[in-house]
Order: structure tokens, then C-alpha cells, then sequence
């Protein structure tokens, strides 16, 4: 059997050094991503998307995802629908 090179301490601790960084980078990434996505989410009534788009775009994406339009209102089945779609990296 061959015997596996033996790490030195140095690179061992370099190594986990470097991952422990590049994860709290990664785990800062997705924070900012996170809090934008909940920042559109929060100011959406400012959006005019609804009087933008016709109804019926969005209409079948509702009753797809399972949203009563009319029983929600136009503004909230749309900004579920955004939710849904940030969520699933859509957006």
C-alpha cells in the first residue's frame, strides 16, 4: 500500500484558512442577495408592474402556482408570484 504524502501543518492550516474565508464570503453573497430580494418584495406596492402588464400575464401564472387573483387582489398575487420566482432564482 501506498502511503498518502503527509501535509505539512502549515498547508493544513492554510488550506482551512482559505476555505473558512471564501465561505463567509460566499455566506456574505447570499446575505446581500437575501436582503435585496426582501427589499423588492418590501417597496413592490411602489412598482406600477400591475398597470404595466395586462392581467392575464399574470392570470395563469397565478392559477399554476396556485394563487386565487381575485380573492388576493391583483398587487399581492403578483408580488407572491415575484416571491415564488426569487425563491427559485427565477428573477
Amino acid at each position: 500500500m501506498k502511503n498518502k504524502p503527509e501535509v505539512s501543518r502549515r498547508d493544513f492550516f492554510q488550506s482551512l484558512l482559505q476555505d473558512t474565508i471564501r465561505l463567509s464570503l460566499e455566506i456574505k453573497h447570499n446575505c446581500r442577495e437575501g436582503i435585496r430580494a426582501a427589499n423588492v418584495l418590501e417597496t413592490f406596492e411602489d412598482y406600477p408592474i400591475a398597470q404595466t402588464y395586462p392581467r392575464e400575464l399574470f392570470e395563469e401564472e397565478a392559477r399554476r402556482l396556485g394563487i386565487d387573483i381575485d380573492a388576493v387582489g391583483e398587487t399581492e398575487a403578483i408580488r407572491r408570484i415575484m416571491a415564488i420566482q426569487i425563491d427559485h432564482g427565477k428573477a
